[in-house]
């Protein structure tokens, strides 16, 4: 379950990211 959940995690911080790449 750890695993799981530092990937759901950085999936989230993934797509912040390309939402502002996709902003910029």
């Amino acid at each position: 379950t750890h695993s799981k959940r530092v990937a759901d995690s950085a999936d989230v911080v993934l797509r912040l990211r390309n939402k502002k790449l996709t902003r910029a």
